[in-house]
Parts: C-alpha cells; sequence; structure tokens
C-alpha cells in the first residue's frame, strides 16, 4: 500500500488500541494466541505489567509441553528486549531453555544455528546469565558430535560456546579434528577458531596438526589475525589442561 498520513496514523493508533483492552479480549487458554501476543508485546514495547500479564498466561499453559516452534518463537521475542531482569522475564528464559535442552534432538539444525546466535548476542549484550543452560549446551554438543556435523555449523556453536563458562571435551576433539580434515581446503577455516581451545585452555590430541591447518589459512595472513592467533597459541602452549 502507498504510504498516507491515514495509514501511518493506523500503525501509531492500532497497537496502543489492542494494548488497552488486551486482558479483557486475550483468550488465556489458547496458548498459540499467547506466544502471538507476547511477540507483538514485545516488539512494540508494551508496559511490564501488560507482558507480565501475558507471562502469567504463558506460565499457567505449562511450559513443558511447548513445542520447539513454540519455544524458538519465545526465545526471538525475548531476544529484542534489554531488560528482561528489570521486568521479570528471566524465569520465562529459563524455562524456555530448559524445554528446548530437552528438545535438542527435535530441532533443525538450522534452527538451533539461528537460536544459538540469538543466545550468544544476548548473554554477550546483556551480562545476563539467564541466558546460559548449561544442559542445552550439553545435549547440542553431544548432538554434533554424534551427527558429525560440518565444520561451518560445528564453528558457528563453537562461537557461541566461547562466550559461556562451558567446555565439552568430545565437542572440541570434534571440531580439532574437523578442521584437520579440511586441510585440503584451509582457505575457508577461519583461524580464530583457535579461540575456544584458548578460552578453555584445552589442548587437543592432534594440536600441531590442527595449528598447521589454521595458519596456513588465507584468511590468517594479515599481520593482525597472525599476531592474534600465534598469541593464543602461547596461552594454549603455557597452560596446564584443566581437564
Amino acid at each position: 500500500m502507498p504510504k498516507s498520513s491515514l495509514i501511518e496514523a493506523l500503525k501509531i493508533a492500532l497497537p496502543m488500541v489492542f494494548e488497552s483492552n488486551m486482558e479483557t479480549q486475550l483468550e488465556l487458554d489458547n496458548r498459540g494466541l499467547l506466544l502471538d501476543v507476547f511477540q507483538y508485546a514485545c516488539i512494540h514495547r508494551f508496559p511490564q505489567a501488560k507482558i507480565q500479564f501475558i507471562v502469567q498466561g504463558l506460565f499457567a499453559s505449562d511450559p513443558n509441553s511447548w513445542s520447539v516452534h513454540q519455544i524458538l518463537g519465545v526465545l526471538r521475542s525475548m531476544d529484542s528486549i534489554r531488560n528482561l531482569t528489570e521486568i521479570g522475564l528471566n524465569p520465562l528464559l529459563e524455562a524456555s531453555l530448559q524445554r528446548l535442552a530437552v528438545l535438542v534432538d527435535e530441532c533443525k539444525p538450522e534452527d538451533l544455528l539461528r537460536v544459538m546466535t540469538i543466545i550468544k548476542r544476548s548473554f554477550s549484550g546483556n551480562e545476563n546469565r539467564s541466558w546460559f543452560n548449561q544442559s542445552l549446551c550439553e545435549k547440542l554438543a553431544e548432538r554434533i558430535v554424534r551427527e558429525r556435523w560440518p565444520l561451518e555449523a560445528t564453528s558457528r556453536v563453537s562461537w557461541a560456546f566461547n562466550v559461556f563458562p562451558f567446555a565439552h571435551i568430545e565437542f572440541m576433539e570434534y571440531l580439532a579434528n574437523t578442521i584437520v580434515g579440511c586441510k585440503s581446503d584451509a582457505s575457508l577455516i577461519d583461524p580464530n577458531l583457535l579461540l575456544l581451545f584458548a578460552s578453555t585452555s584445552y589442548k587437543p590430541r592432534n594440536f600441531e596438526t590442527m595449528m598447521e591447518v589454521l595458519l596456513s589459512s588465507s584468511r590468517s595472513r594479515s599481520i593482525k589475525i597472525v599476531s592474534h592467533v600465534r598469541m593464543q597459541l602461547l596461552i594454549i602452549k603455557n597452560s596446564s589442561s584443566k581437564f
């Protein structure tokens, strides 16, 4: 539709009308509707009292029975809110992540990659520890190793694991082996994958071979990256394994 003053006025007025009538019109026994309204309320920055009203309805529907699609929708909605603690959404976040941990094997890999990006960004940006769920990380690490995910997907998960107080030996060994396995196409490998090993001070069994591959990548040719990688190499070599 072409832009007009009427359309712009409706865009402003409709959320206000919906917000003012929400409590009387919202069907609290309709979980799908509650989740849609929760997403709408987060996007349009509804007042805390309004969001809490929706959250109470969501908890009444028992998060332990939510589907993968519903959990992912809740997490995407909360990604847009920077003050989860202040408006009392941490319990909903924690319940959602715990439910997702149970459903890891039912998720599509692309959905897991997207949600881990959200979790990493929100954990790093808000310093909200509620975004970290160890059980979820463990289940995801186990699935990646079991299903032998390719390097690109495994790398994306490793970036998330790198910011958490979390380490999974089998995952790191698998990541190291996958890096070595891509030696013939090292140009695709990011040398900064070393960060996960440096942050945990874990030295995989094929550490030296992995380092040869990482440093042979064309992406490590800039002075800045080479210096950074070598610094991380020294950290690992000079640190005793924690495991």
